[in-house]
């Protein structure tokens, strides 16, 4: 049987019985996922700032959700071909738009060069700086800015969480974890174990990321059950597996990011092709043979900047989770090349 690769995360049975370690950062807040953080922290700036955010024309359409129900306006500034931030259209854009927030966006598991150049900008014209570092939590973050969080799910065997690390010591009261979300993923989870109950937990999934997902009040707190499995695994050995398999398509294939620095741990293999079409020929190629490259990300249709919009049609991110080795990674190379 063609083992698969991609998709969502399974919850190995074992990983209740690994012995507890230290993986959570003292000083974080657990919240069930990256847009309760973002709900968090605007119900803790709005009151006290101008309410305007600028983000990165480079987004996932639900990072817009917790602004739109919080009424917070939003546009965006550019990002370059290789997801960097153009400095100097994000400056025009603070002199005329006046934002009180900003959000960057740390893309695949590496760190904006520019982010320190960004938080003096911020400090100098009296803005809130938030650090999106869902896909980059594993490359050793350093809070530059006001804000920062992660989503553990997206990296992780655990149903929810994600941490905020502020600088402010002021808290806001959290509404109780989603528990019927979280207990259906859960579910799945366990279940995914199991190949042949795929028509149980496949819906299962797709119920909780659906219709679940936010049908919670947010801010919500990080269930125990994942605070518990989150103790028991094993990141070093994630960062290893990751950079391992990065490593060695890298040396096939040339991804957005040819270089993997010391501290980065990728959260895909993210590749762009020279066009949609071909994008999305070898993207069915792969599904063919069991091989589900997500697409990060269709943009939100608020988003005109040419740059990202051609980049968001060619870019594909190829599974290198801990879940996989080199050999998974030899069938990838074999299925792209054919």
């Amino acid at each position: 049987m063609v083992k698969k690769i991609g998709s969502d995360f399974n919850i190995p049975l074992t990983l209740f019985f690994k012995r507890k370690r230290k993986n959570i950062p003292k000083q974080a807040i657990l919240l069930a996922s990256g847009n309760d953080c973002l709900t968090y922290t605007i119900k803790e700036l709005k009151p006290n700032t101008k309410t305007k955010i600028l983000l990165p024309s480079y987004l996932c359409p639900s990072i817009l959700i917790p602004f739109k129900e919080e009424k917070v306006d939003y546009s965006f500034y550019r990002v370059n071909k290789k997801l960097e931030i153009n400095i100097t259209d994000l400056k025009n854009k603070i002199k005329k738009e006046k934002p009180g927030i900003i959000l960057i966006i740390h893309y695949f598991g590496f760190i904006q060069s520019k982010t320190k150049e960004i938080a003096k900008v911020c400090e100098k014209n009296k803005i809130k700086l938030i650090e999106d570092y869902v896909q980059s939590f594993l490359s050793k973050p350093k809070l530059q800015g006001d804000y920062m969080f992660n989503s553990y799910r997206k990296f992780l065997p655990i149903p929810d969480g994600a941490f905020l690390i502020k600088k402010t010591k002021t808290k806001i009261i959290l509404n109780k974890s989603p528990k019927e979300y979280v207990s259906k993923r859960l579910k799945a989870g366990l279940l995914k174990n199991f190949s042949f109950l795929k028509n149980i937990w496949r819906p299962l999934f797709i119920e909780t990321e659906e219709k679940l997902i936010n049908k919670y009040k947010r801010p919500a707190k990080m269930s125990n059950i994942s605070k518990d499995l989150l103790n028991r695994i094993n990141l070093r050995e994630i960062i290893h597996k990751r950079r391992r398999n990065y490593a060695y398509l890298a040396k096939h294939i040339k991804p957005l990011y040819p270089k993997l620095n010391e501290n980065t741990c990728p959260l895909g293999f993210p590749i762009v092709f020279k066009s949609q079409t071909q994008r999305d020929n070898i993207r069915k190629t792969l599904i063919k043979n069991k091989i589900y490259p997500p697409i990060h990300w269709e943009l939100p249709k608020e988003v005109k900047e040419n740059e990202s919009i051609d980049l968001s049609n060619k870019l594909l991110t190829i599974p290198i989770d801990q879940r996989y080795n080199l050999k998974d990674m030899k069938r990838t190379i074999k299925c792209i090349r054919s």
